[in-house]
C-alpha cells in the first residue's frame, strides 16, 4: 500500500469540511501520509470504489446511482454492500445524525458508527482501527518519502533514534524514517517490541541474552539497556515467545 486513500461522502458541506480537517489533523499527529477526496453524492463515487481504502459515509443519504430521476435510490447501507462486492480489505465508517441503524450496519462489517456532530477522538479511533486491521497480519506501514512501505514485524531486530530520524534495522535492510520512536514504542509494544533505552526499541524474539546493562541480539549486535527500562524488558521477555533465528 503506497498510501491510505479515504473517500468522504456526505451531502452536507459543513460535515465534509469538518471530517476533512480532522483527517488532516490525524495525518499530521500520527505521521501517516493520507490522501482523501470528498463527494456529495454516491453517483460521483460509485465508479471509483477501487481507488479508495477507507470510506467515511453518510448513512442516511440517498442518491440515484445512475443519475436518473427514478425512485430507485440507494442509502449508505446499500452503497456499503456495493463496496463489499468489490472485495479487498476496504474500511467503512458510517456517520449519521440518527444512530438507530447501528445494528444493521454490522452486516457490512463497519469499523465504527459515529453520530454527528463528529467527535475528534472518536474519528481518530475509527481511522486507527482501520489501520490496525491492515497491519494486524504482522507488518507495519512506514512513511518513506510520502509512500507507505510495509515492514514485516518479525523481521525487525531493533529501532534506533538519531536526531530527528528513526532507523529500523531488519535482518536484510535498514529503513530510515521521520516517525518518532515514541510512536513506534506504542504501536509495536503488542508485538513484542520493547523499549530498552531512550534511543532503542528491541524485538525480544531477537535477543540472545541480556543483563541489566546490555543485551546481545541474534546477529551479534550489542544494545545498551537503561536501568529505567530493564524491568519492562524482563517482564516482556518472560511473557512473549522468543525464538532466536
Amino acid at each position: 500500500m503506497k498510501d491510505i486513500n479515504i473517500a468522504v461522502c456526505d451531502n452536507n458541506s459543513v460535515v465534509i469540511d469538518n471530517v476533512s480537517n480532522l483527517i488532516e489533523d490525524f495525518s499530521e499527529s500520527r505521521h501517516i501520509e493520507i490522501k482523501y477526496s470528498s463527494f456529495t453524492d454516491y453517483i460521483q463515487l460509485v465508479d471509483r470504489i477501487n481507488e479508495f481504502d477507507l470510506f467515511i459515509l453518510d448513512y442516511n443519504m440517498s442518491d440515484n446511482v445512475d443519475g436518473s430521476d427514478s425512485e430507485d435510490k440507494i442509502n449508505g447501507m446499500e452503497f456499503a454492500k456495493t463496496i463489499r462486492q468489490h472485495g479487498g480489505k476496504k474500511g467503512i465508517i458510517f456517520i449519521t445524525a440518527y444512530p438507530d441503524f447501528v445494528y444493521e450496519s454490522f452486516e457490512v462489517r463497519t469499523y465504527r458508527f459515529l453520530v454527528k456532530p463528529i467527535e475528534k477522538a472518536k474519528l481518530f479511533e475509527a481511522i486507527q482501527s482501520y489501520i490496525d486491521s491492515v497491519t494486524e497480519s504482522g507488518s507495519i506501514l512506514v512513511n518513506i518519502n510520502k509512500e507507505m512501505y510495509p515492514v514485516n514485524i518479525d523481521d525487525i531486530l531493533y529501532l534506533e533514534v538519531s536526531g530527528k530520524n528513526t532507523f529500523i534495522y531488519t535482518q536484510t535492510e535498514t529503513i530510515k524514517c521521520r516517525k518518532p520512536i515514541t510512536s513506534f514504542a506504542k504501536e509495536l509494544k503488542p508485538f513484542g517490541i520493547c523499549q530498552v533505552h531512550r534511543s532503542y526499541l528491541v524485538n525480544v524474539r531477537k535477543i540472545r541474552k541480556f543483563d541489566t546493562r546490555t543485551l546481545i541480539l541474534t546477529n551479534g549486535e550489542k544494545i545498551f539497556v537503561s536501568q529505567k527500562y530493564y524491568p519492562g524488558l524482563f517482564e516482556m521477555y518472560l511473557q512473549k515467545p522468543h525464538k532466536p533465528v
